[in-house]
Formats: structure tokens, C-alpha cells, sequence
């Protein structure tokens, strides 16, 4: 397992990264498994709606035409900070070149960055396989 910590945008905020995915064949179907991210972020006070806005219309949509699959984003009822949402990949081999398109593009490094990162507080994410095969129901 991989795990890191980053610093955002100001002291006391941080990023965790665990990935334990590797291909899986499937004893069911014998195909490669998708994997998927299971991303757990925290707004600053107050940006919550604003943050889940700005993702629903921009980000979401944009990592979509890429071909990957976005489900939520979920908010916490336990706060009105915290939002999980899912992004899968049809297998480990085009999470790279898929997160590289989106983070590496004109979108991101143009403008949403600047826009996101700044209501950020912290998020996590953990990289697990896709064992249930939601791959083929996922939303496209």
C-alpha cells in the first residue's frame, strides 16, 4: 500500500493518498477489474454548497468526456463540511493517462484549479478494486 500526506493551500491541511489497487482477475467473468477512487474531502467552512457546485458543473463533466466515471458527490450528514464522491476507471492501466489528461489539461491548470484547491481543507483518497463489478452499472 501507498500512502501519502500533502499539504493544500495553507498550514493544517493535508491530502492522503492509500492505493492498494492492482489488477484482479475476476474468478466470475476472468476480466481485468476496474478500479475506483474513493475520495473523502472536507470544505472549508461554509464551502461546501459553493465547492459541490463548482464540481457538479465543471469538474465532474470534464473528467466524464474522458472517459471516466464519476458517482456523487455525496455529503456527510454527519457535518456540513465533508463530501465523498467515487471516480472509476475501466482498469488500473488507464487510471494514469486519464488523471494525467484531466490534471495535466488546459481546464485544470487554467482556472478550476484556483477556483477548487483555495476551498479545500483537506481530502483523502483510497484506490480499491472494482470485486463487486460495478464497472458495467456504473453511470457513464
Amino acid at each position: 500500500m501507498v500512502s501519502q500526506s500533502r499539504p493544500l493551500a495553507s498550514p493544517g491541511t493535508h491530502c492522503e493518498v492509500r492505493s492498494c489497487a492492482r489488477p484482479y482477475a475476476s474468478a466470475t467473468v476472468g476480466v481485468m477489474s476496474a478500479v475506483i477512487e474513493v475520495r473523502t474531502y472536507r470544505a472549508k467552512p461554509s464551502m461546501r454548497a459553493p465547492l459541490l457546485d463548482l464540481l457538479a458543473s465543471r469538474a465532474f463533466p470534464l473528467q466524464r468526456e474522458l472517459g471516466m466515471r464519476i458517482l456523487g458527490p455525496l455529503p456527510s450528514q454527519e457535518d456540513d463540511v465533508t463530501f465523498v464522491w467515487l471516480r472509476g476507471f475501466r482498469d488500473e492501466a488507464s487510471r494514469a493517462p486519464l488523471r494525467a489528461a484531466f490534471y495535466e489539461g488546459t481546464d485544470w491548470l487554467g482556472g478550476l484549479e484556483a477556483k477548487i484547491m483555495p476551498m479545500l481543507d483537506s481530502y483523502a483518497a483510497v484506490v480499491v478494486q472494482d470485486t463487486a463489478g460495478l464497472w458495467p452499472r456504473w453511470p457513464a
